[in-house]
């Protein structure tokens, strides 16, 4: 990651924040420019702090407020007005004609919940899917649908794995749903979109970027906590 800030932005000077000794650093990392130990000294550039308990290490994590959406954001930095419109999706099902995941999912009652099995960034993954999808099948009466492009969950005849869909058959299986749980990901848009009940699950990100993005919305987000004291943040 430093060496393609480096690549992108050859004048942006990274100091790693350690106790350990700049030659040790660089020898791991050449493209770090300083390391600093003292606690009130903050040079110019991109900080990283390396003892800081923080998973992600960059002071830029503390509690911020945020005003806009990100398409909110988008639309302002394109120069586009910003309508707070859904986007238009019309599902497809014939792109699911022939599919074994349909066959299977036919053969199970109502109601049918698709869970997201990971983020297309890992850092807005949820880490406890797999035992979820466990338990809601011991307590509750439903078939689960889990959505990745490759993992997939075994050993339950009512727990259903739909792999490697492309996008027209990911909207028209999304909107078969009675219900969606899902991380921060393109799924949730999609869900959104077509008014699908939809359980979004936040970690220390600002839920409030979603809630702001359209009025009136089936997602109900359910915000985890930072435990080091910092949410909200981009990590």
């Amino acid at each position: 990651a430093v060496r393609t800030l480096k690549h992108l932005r050859s004048d942006v000077q990274v100091i790693v924040w350690t106790k350990e000794p700049y030659d040790q650093i660089a020898s791991l990392c050449p493209d770090v420019d300083m390391t600093i130990t003292d606690d009130d000294y903050r040079p110019d550039g991109l900080l990283i702090n390396c003892d800081d308990p923080c998973p992600c290490g960059v002071y830029e994590s503390e509690a911020r407020k945020i005003e806009l959406s990100r398409p909110q954001i988008f639309c302002h930095a394109a120069g586009l007005p910003w309508l707070g419109l859904k986007p238009r999706l019309k599902p497809d099902y014939a792109v699911l004609r022939g599919l074994d995941l349909i066959r299977k999912l036919e053969e199970c009652p109502r109601p049918w919940v698709g869970v997201v099995l990971r983020s297309a960034e890992r850092w807005k993954d949820w880490p406890h899917t797999i035992e979820f999808i466990r338990q809601l099948r011991k307590k509750m009466d439903l078939t689960v649908i889990t959505i990745d492009r490759k993992l997939s969950v075994k050993g339950d005849e009512r727990v259903i794995n739909a792999t490697n869909l492309n996008l027209k058959q990911l909207v028209a299986l999304i909107d078969l749903l009675d219900l969606l749980i899902t991380p921060d990901t393109g799924p949730l848009h999609v869900a959104e979109a077509l008014d699908i009940d939809t359980i979004a699950l936040f970690g220390s990100m600002d839920s409030e970027i979603r809630k702001r993005t359209y009025q009136n919305s089936s997602v109900r987000y359910v915000q985890g906590r930072c435990p080091f004291g910092r949410s909200p943040c981009w990590y």
